[in-house]
Protein backbone atom coordinates (compact mmCIF):
# COMPACT_ATOMS: atom_id res chain seq x y z
CA UNK A 1 0.00 0.00 0.00
CA UNK A 2 3.03 2.41 0.53
CA UNK A 3 4.73 3.76 -2.57
CA UNK A 4 6.42 6.47 -3.90
CA UNK A 5 3.72 8.23 -6.43
CA UNK A 6 5.34 10.18 -9.02
CA UNK A 7 3.84 13.36 -10.52
CA UNK A 8 0.56 13.44 -12.77
CA UNK A 9 -0.74 15.84 -15.76
CA UNK A 10 -3.56 17.71 -14.89
CA UNK A 11 -5.79 15.75 -16.98
CA UNK A 12 -5.99 11.79 -16.32
CA UNK A 13 -7.91 9.68 -19.22
CA UNK A 14 -8.22 5.99 -18.86
CA UNK A 15 -10.05 4.47 -21.78
CA UNK A 16 -12.16 1.56 -21.48
CA UNK A 17 -13.50 -1.23 -23.97
CA UNK A 18 -15.93 -3.11 -21.68
CA UNK A 19 -16.84 -6.28 -23.10
CA UNK A 20 -20.77 -7.55 -23.09
CA UNK A 21 -22.05 -10.16 -20.84
CA UNK A 22 -25.18 -11.99 -21.85
CA UNK A 23 -26.28 -9.80 -24.21
CA UNK A 24 -26.48 -6.58 -21.81
CA UNK A 25 -26.59 -3.43 -24.09
CA UNK A 26 -27.43 -1.26 -21.34
CA UNK A 27 -25.41 2.49 -21.22
CA UNK A 28 -21.70 1.06 -19.85
CA UNK A 29 -18.75 2.79 -19.15
CA UNK A 30 -16.43 3.00 -22.19
CA UNK A 31 -13.91 5.95 -20.74
CA UNK A 32 -12.67 6.92 -17.18
CA UNK A 33 -11.64 11.03 -17.78
CA UNK A 34 -10.34 12.24 -13.81
CA UNK A 35 -9.70 16.41 -14.54
CA UNK A 36 -8.41 18.67 -11.80
CA UNK A 37 -8.97 17.45 -7.96
CA UNK A 38 -12.52 18.33 -6.86
CA UNK A 39 -10.31 19.05 -3.55
CA UNK A 40 -7.24 18.26 -1.80
CA UNK A 41 -6.43 17.62 1.60
CA UNK A 42 -2.76 17.77 2.94
CA UNK A 43 -0.10 20.82 3.02
CA UNK A 44 3.76 20.76 2.80
CA UNK A 45 3.98 22.98 5.78
CA UNK A 46 1.61 24.11 8.17
CA UNK A 47 -0.45 23.26 11.02
CA UNK A 48 -0.04 19.78 12.49
CA UNK A 49 -3.66 19.20 11.57
CA UNK A 50 -3.07 19.83 7.89
CA UNK A 51 0.18 17.78 7.37
CA UNK A 52 0.37 13.97 6.78
CA UNK A 53 3.46 11.50 8.03
CA UNK A 54 2.93 8.82 5.50
CA UNK A 55 -0.50 7.79 4.01
CA UNK A 56 -1.79 4.33 4.49
CA UNK A 57 -5.38 4.01 3.28
CA UNK A 58 -8.19 6.11 1.87
CA UNK A 59 -11.91 5.13 2.07
CA UNK A 60 -15.23 6.60 1.73
CA UNK A 61 -18.46 6.76 3.10
CA UNK A 62 -21.46 7.61 0.50
CA UNK A 63 -22.83 10.44 1.97
CA UNK A 64 -18.94 12.05 0.74
CA UNK A 65 -17.18 12.25 3.90
CA UNK A 66 -13.87 10.07 4.33
CA UNK A 67 -11.27 8.88 6.24
CA UNK A 68 -7.32 9.04 6.31
CA UNK A 69 -4.85 6.67 7.88
CA UNK A 70 -2.00 7.80 8.97
CA UNK A 71 0.68 5.28 8.93
CA UNK A 72 3.31 7.00 10.54
CA UNK A 73 1.08 8.88 13.71
CA UNK A 74 -1.17 5.62 13.78
CA UNK A 75 -4.11 8.41 13.36
CA UNK A 76 -7.01 8.16 11.60
CA UNK A 77 -8.79 11.68 10.26
CA UNK A 78 -12.25 11.98 9.51
CA UNK A 79 -13.23 14.83 7.00
CA UNK A 80 -16.40 15.90 5.49
CA UNK A 81 -17.02 16.15 2.17
CA UNK A 82 -15.67 19.31 1.49
CA UNK A 83 -12.62 18.44 3.29
CA UNK A 84 -13.09 19.77 6.39
CA UNK A 85 -11.08 17.92 9.51
CA UNK A 86 -14.39 16.92 11.84
CA UNK A 87 -12.63 14.56 14.35
CA UNK A 88 -8.63 12.86 14.68
CA UNK A 89 -8.93 9.28 16.45
CA UNK A 90 -6.15 6.77 17.23
CA UNK A 91 -2.57 6.65 18.65
CA UNK A 92 0.24 4.01 19.21
CA UNK A 93 0.15 1.53 21.88
CA UNK A 94 -1.79 -1.64 22.73
CA UNK A 95 -4.85 -0.37 24.00
CA UNK A 96 -8.46 0.45 23.58
CA UNK A 97 -8.74 2.71 20.15
CA UNK A 98 -4.70 2.61 19.90
CA UNK A 99 -2.93 0.72 17.37
CA UNK A 100 0.77 -0.46 16.12
CA UNK A 101 0.59 -0.88 13.08
CA UNK A 102 -2.59 -0.03 11.28
CA UNK A 103 -2.85 -1.34 7.94
CA UNK A 104 -5.95 -0.95 6.34
CA UNK A 105 -9.55 0.58 6.71
CA UNK A 106 -13.05 -0.15 5.59
CA UNK A 107 -16.71 1.51 5.62
CA UNK A 108 -19.80 -1.08 6.37
CA UNK A 109 -23.19 0.40 4.58
CA UNK A 110 -24.37 0.26 8.38
CA UNK A 111 -22.57 2.38 9.78
CA UNK A 112 -18.90 0.92 11.41
CA UNK A 113 -15.46 1.81 10.00
CA UNK A 114 -13.09 -1.07 10.72
CA UNK A 115 -9.52 -1.18 10.63
CA UNK A 116 -7.50 -3.87 10.79
CA UNK A 117 -3.36 -3.88 12.75
CA UNK A 118 -0.92 -5.98 11.47
CA UNK A 119 1.55 -6.20 14.44
CA UNK A 120 -1.56 -7.26 17.06
CA UNK A 121 -3.07 -8.94 14.54
CA UNK A 122 -6.65 -6.85 15.59
CA UNK A 123 -9.75 -5.77 13.71
CA UNK A 124 -10.82 -2.76 15.35
CA UNK A 125 -14.50 -1.25 15.62
CA UNK A 126 -15.75 2.09 15.61
CA UNK A 127 -19.28 3.37 15.28
CA UNK A 128 -19.76 6.39 12.70
CA UNK A 129 -22.02 8.73 14.51
CA UNK A 130 -23.21 11.80 13.22
CA UNK A 131 -20.93 13.59 15.83
CA UNK A 132 -18.21 11.28 16.70
CA UNK A 133 -16.68 8.47 16.01
CA UNK A 134 -17.45 5.67 18.78
CA UNK A 135 -14.94 2.99 19.98
CA UNK A 136 -16.74 -0.07 19.85
CA UNK A 137 -14.08 -3.29 20.35
CA UNK A 138 -11.51 -4.92 18.87
CA UNK A 139 -10.94 -8.39 18.61
CA UNK A 140 -8.01 -10.33 17.65
CA UNK A 141 -8.02 -12.49 14.45
CA UNK A 142 -6.48 -16.05 13.90
CA UNK A 143 -4.12 -15.11 11.24
CA UNK A 144 -1.77 -12.32 10.17
CA UNK A 145 -4.55 -9.18 8.50
CA UNK A 146 -2.61 -7.68 5.38
CA UNK A 147 -6.07 -5.16 4.17
CA UNK A 148 -9.84 -5.13 4.67
CA UNK A 149 -12.47 -4.09 2.04
CA UNK A 150 -16.61 -5.09 2.46
CA UNK A 151 -18.82 -5.86 -0.25
CA UNK A 152 -22.67 -5.68 0.05
CA UNK A 153 -22.06 -5.23 3.47
CA UNK A 154 -20.12 -8.66 4.08
CA UNK A 155 -16.26 -8.29 5.65
CA UNK A 156 -13.53 -9.51 3.56
CA UNK A 157 -9.92 -9.91 4.86
CA UNK A 158 -6.53 -10.82 3.08
CA UNK A 159 -3.80 -12.85 5.06
CA UNK A 160 -2.88 -16.48 5.37
CA UNK A 161 -5.03 -19.17 7.00
CA UNK A 162 -5.48 -22.24 7.11
CA UNK A 163 -3.83 -22.89 2.89
CA UNK A 164 -6.75 -19.55 2.45
CA UNK A 165 -5.85 -16.13 0.94
CA UNK A 166 -9.48 -14.65 1.60
CA UNK A 167 -11.73 -14.76 4.39
CA UNK A 168 -14.84 -13.46 5.46
CA UNK A 169 -14.87 -12.21 9.05
CA UNK A 170 -17.82 -10.84 11.60
CA UNK A 171 -17.36 -7.23 13.12
CA UNK A 172 -16.66 -9.70 16.10
CA UNK A 173 -13.33 -11.01 14.48
CA UNK A 174 -15.19 -14.67 13.99
CA UNK A 175 -14.12 -16.29 10.10
CA UNK A 176 -17.48 -17.55 8.61
CA UNK A 177 -15.51 -18.55 4.96
CA UNK A 178 -12.41 -19.24 4.22
CA UNK A 179 -11.26 -19.19 -0.07
CA UNK A 180 -8.66 -18.84 -2.57
CA UNK A 181 -6.45 -21.56 -1.70
CA UNK A 182 -2.78 -20.78 -1.64
CA UNK A 183 -0.68 -23.54 -3.48
CA UNK A 184 0.93 -25.96 -1.43
CA UNK A 185 4.17 -25.42 -3.70
CA UNK A 186 4.44 -21.82 -5.07
CA UNK A 187 7.71 -22.48 -6.72
CA UNK A 188 9.13 -25.95 -7.02
CA UNK A 189 12.78 -24.61 -7.28
CA UNK A 190 12.85 -23.78 -3.58
CA UNK A 191 12.55 -26.74 -1.11
CA UNK A 192 12.43 -26.82 2.35
CA UNK A 193 11.44 -24.77 4.87
CA UNK A 194 11.32 -21.19 3.02
CA UNK A 195 8.42 -22.53 0.99
CA UNK A 196 6.39 -21.52 3.55
CA UNK A 197 7.70 -17.99 3.15
CA UNK A 198 6.87 -17.86 -0.14
CA UNK A 199 2.76 -19.00 0.30
CA UNK A 200 2.69 -16.46 3.20
CA UNK A 201 4.11 -14.07 0.34
CA UNK A 202 1.62 -15.07 -1.72
CA UNK A 203 -0.68 -13.67 0.69
CA UNK A 204 0.08 -10.83 0.83
CA UNK A 205 -0.78 -8.01 -1.73
CA UNK A 206 -3.76 -5.67 -2.77
CA UNK A 207 -7.28 -6.21 -1.84
CA UNK A 208 -10.53 -4.47 -3.69
CA UNK A 209 -14.12 -5.72 -3.21
CA UNK A 210 -16.70 -4.94 -6.19
CA UNK A 211 -20.43 -4.63 -4.54
CA UNK A 212 -23.31 -4.04 -7.05
CA UNK A 213 -25.67 -6.62 -8.28
CA UNK A 214 -22.86 -9.19 -8.21
CA UNK A 215 -20.71 -8.65 -5.59
CA UNK A 216 -17.17 -9.51 -6.18
CA UNK A 217 -13.78 -9.78 -3.68
CA UNK A 218 -10.36 -9.77 -5.84
CA UNK A 219 -6.72 -9.31 -4.73
CA UNK A 220 -3.10 -9.32 -6.26
CA UNK A 221 -0.08 -11.05 -4.59
CA UNK A 222 2.04 -7.94 -4.14
CA UNK A 223 5.58 -10.13 -6.07
CA UNK A 224 3.45 -12.87 -8.32
CA UNK A 225 1.92 -11.82 -11.69
CA UNK A 226 -1.21 -12.69 -11.05
CA UNK A 227 -5.01 -11.53 -10.38
CA UNK A 228 -7.45 -13.46 -8.79
CA UNK A 229 -11.59 -13.22 -8.24
CA UNK A 230 -14.36 -14.55 -6.18
CA UNK A 231 -17.50 -14.19 -5.51
CA UNK A 232 -18.70 -13.11 -2.53
CA UNK A 233 -19.73 -16.41 -1.10
CA UNK A 234 -15.64 -17.71 -2.20
CA UNK A 235 -16.13 -19.19 -5.87
CA UNK A 236 -13.69 -18.88 -8.55
CA UNK A 237 -15.04 -16.95 -11.23
CA UNK A 238 -11.34 -16.09 -12.60
CA UNK A 239 -7.45 -15.77 -12.33
CA UNK A 240 -5.78 -13.92 -15.42
CA UNK A 241 -2.10 -13.63 -15.60
CA UNK A 242 -0.37 -9.86 -15.79
CA UNK A 243 1.78 -9.50 -18.68
CA UNK A 244 4.61 -7.12 -18.84
CA UNK A 245 5.23 -7.92 -15.50
CA UNK A 246 8.92 -7.64 -14.45
CA UNK A 247 9.27 -10.75 -11.71
CA UNK A 248 11.82 -11.25 -9.18
CA UNK A 249 13.87 -14.30 -10.12
CA UNK A 250 13.87 -16.65 -6.78
CA UNK A 251 17.15 -18.53 -5.84
CA UNK A 252 18.38 -20.56 -2.64
CA UNK A 253 21.98 -20.14 -1.74
CA UNK A 254 24.58 -23.12 -0.60
CA UNK A 255 22.64 -22.80 3.15
CA UNK A 256 19.07 -23.48 1.67
CA UNK A 257 18.24 -19.34 2.09
CA UNK A 258 15.78 -17.99 -0.64
CA UNK A 259 17.20 -14.98 -2.84
CA UNK A 260 15.02 -12.90 -4.43
CA UNK A 261 16.78 -10.93 -7.12
CA UNK A 262 16.29 -9.03 -10.68
CA UNK A 263 16.24 -10.24 -13.77
CA UNK A 264 19.79 -9.39 -14.48
CA UNK A 265 19.12 -8.60 -18.48
CA UNK A 266 16.32 -5.37 -17.32
CA UNK A 267 17.21 -4.86 -13.80
CA UNK A 268 13.63 -3.68 -13.24
CA UNK A 269 10.94 -5.03 -10.83
CA UNK A 270 7.48 -4.85 -10.60
CA UNK A 271 4.69 -5.30 -7.88
CA UNK A 272 1.76 -4.50 -6.91
CA UNK A 273 0.41 -1.60 -4.88
CA UNK A 274 -3.06 -0.64 -5.72
CA UNK A 275 -6.30 -2.54 -6.92
CA UNK A 276 -9.18 -0.48 -6.37
CA UNK A 277 -13.30 -1.16 -7.90
CA UNK A 278 -14.30 1.68 -10.11
CA UNK A 279 -17.72 0.36 -11.06
CA UNK A 280 -19.20 -2.82 -11.92
CA UNK A 281 -16.81 -3.02 -15.04
CA UNK A 282 -13.65 -2.70 -13.73
CA UNK A 283 -10.84 -2.63 -12.00
CA UNK A 284 -7.86 -0.15 -11.54
CA UNK A 285 -4.67 -2.29 -10.91
CA UNK A 286 -1.49 -0.31 -10.03
CA UNK A 287 2.26 -1.50 -10.35
CA UNK A 288 5.04 -0.08 -8.88
CA UNK A 289 7.97 -0.31 -11.36
CA UNK A 290 11.98 -0.12 -9.42
CA UNK A 291 15.01 0.48 -11.15
CA UNK A 292 18.02 -1.66 -9.46
CA UNK A 293 20.44 0.00 -11.35
CA UNK A 294 19.59 3.48 -10.26
CA UNK A 295 18.30 2.01 -7.13
CA UNK A 296 14.70 4.17 -7.34
CA UNK A 297 11.43 3.85 -8.36
CA UNK A 298 10.60 4.97 -12.13
CA UNK A 299 6.95 4.80 -12.28
CA UNK A 300 3.59 3.55 -11.11
CA UNK A 301 1.74 1.62 -13.97
CA UNK A 302 -2.29 1.72 -13.72
CA UNK A 303 -4.21 -0.63 -15.94
CA UNK A 304 -7.79 -1.36 -16.49
CA UNK A 305 -9.01 -4.58 -15.58
CA UNK A 306 -12.16 -5.75 -17.27
CA UNK A 307 -14.35 -7.69 -13.67
CA UNK A 308 -15.66 -9.76 -16.61
CA UNK A 309 -12.19 -11.77 -17.12
CA UNK A 310 -9.34 -9.61 -15.72
CA UNK A 311 -7.78 -9.15 -19.30
CA UNK A 312 -5.87 -5.79 -18.94
CA UNK A 313 -8.70 -3.45 -21.43
CA UNK A 314 -5.76 -0.31 -21.23
CA UNK A 315 -3.11 1.18 -19.46
CA UNK A 316 -1.91 4.60 -18.72
CA UNK A 317 1.15 6.30 -16.49
CA UNK A 318 1.46 9.02 -14.18
CA UNK A 319 -1.74 8.26 -12.07
CA UNK A 320 -2.07 8.91 -8.84
CA UNK A 321 -2.47 6.18 -5.97
CA UNK A 322 -6.04 5.24 -6.67
CA UNK A 323 -7.95 4.23 -3.15
CA UNK A 324 -11.63 4.03 -4.53
CA UNK A 325 -14.85 5.36 -6.29
CA UNK A 326 -17.79 5.96 -3.52
CA UNK A 327 -20.90 8.44 -3.57
CA UNK A 328 -19.69 9.60 -7.32
CA UNK A 329 -16.53 10.41 -6.40
CA UNK A 330 -12.44 8.58 -6.60
CA UNK A 331 -10.07 9.59 -4.10
CA UNK A 332 -6.58 8.72 -4.24
CA UNK A 333 -3.27 9.94 -2.84
CA UNK A 334 0.45 11.02 -3.27
CA UNK A 335 3.52 11.11 -1.87
CA UNK A 336 5.44 13.49 -4.00
CA UNK A 337 6.24 16.01 -3.16
CA UNK A 338 4.57 15.64 0.10
CA UNK A 339 1.99 13.63 1.33
CA UNK A 340 -1.64 14.60 -0.31
CA UNK A 341 -5.31 13.25 -0.77
CA UNK A 342 -7.01 13.97 -3.91
CA UNK A 343 -10.37 13.59 -4.84
CA UNK A 344 -11.71 13.58 -8.38
CA UNK A 345 -15.68 13.48 -9.61
CA UNK A 346 -16.19 10.13 -10.89
CA UNK A 347 -17.56 11.40 -14.51
CA UNK A 348 -20.73 9.84 -15.47
CA UNK A 349 -20.80 6.67 -17.38
CA UNK A 350 -22.61 8.11 -20.85
CA UNK A 351 -25.44 6.72 -23.09
CA UNK A 352 -23.16 5.08 -25.54
CA UNK A 353 -24.57 1.17 -25.74
CA UNK A 354 -22.13 -1.57 -24.44
CA UNK A 355 -19.83 -3.73 -27.49
CA UNK A 356 -21.00 -6.15 -28.99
Amino acid sequence: MRSRVIPFPPALTLFLAVMACGGDVRPRRTSLTLGAPALSVGVLQGAREEMFGEIGDVVASPNGEFFVLDAQTQEINRYDSSGILRERVGRPGSGPGEFRAAADLAVTPDGYLVVVDEATRELSVYRVRPDRLEYAHKHQLPFLPRQVCQAAGRLFVLGLHNSFALHEVTLAGRVRNSFASVPGVVDPAIVGPDQELLREMYAVGQLACLGGRSPMVAYVPETFPVIRAFSADGRALWQAEIDQYHEFRRSQDAQGLVRFRPDPEIMRTHHATGLSAIDESAFVLQLTERDYEREEVVGLRSRLVSAANGQTISMADNLPRLSEAAGGRVYAWRSDPYPQVLVFALPPISDQPAAQ
